[in-house]
């Protein structure tokens, strides 16, 4: 996938003049990306090794992390962030209706 960013010329200009020629903005850019895409990776493997781990109808499993991603993310109970965020937000708004109908129902007994 490719993803395109744009960046105002006075952005660029600041960052040319603490950084350097664009060729070393975009590997700054680059850097950035890998490091961050690293630290994903690294974070979903060690979530999603207990729950594989414990699950008992998993007997095998991938010996490389790419190997590792792609069981986890073929299983039926992965939630990508933007899955589990709408969710979330879903049940806590279930909550606080729940919480303000039973304040409400307080009050009615309460007379």
């Amino acid at each position: 996938m490719d993803y395109k960013y744009t960046i105002s010329e006075d952005k660029m200009k600041c960052l040319r003049d603490r950084i350097g020629d664009d060729a070393a903005i975009k590997e700054l850019f680059d850097g950035q990306i890998d490091g961050k895409i690293n630290k994903c990776k690294k974070n979903i493997i060690r979530d999603w090794q207990q729950i594989i781990f414990a699950d008992p109808a998993v007997t095998t499993s991938a010996a490389t992390e790419d190997g590792f991603l792609a069981e986890v993310f073929a299983r039926a109970d992965y939630k990508d962030r933007s899955t589990r965020d709408a969710e979330a937000k879903a049940e806590a708004e279930k909550r606080a209706k729940e919480t303000v109908e039973a304040i409400e129902k307080a009050k009615a007994a309460a007379g």
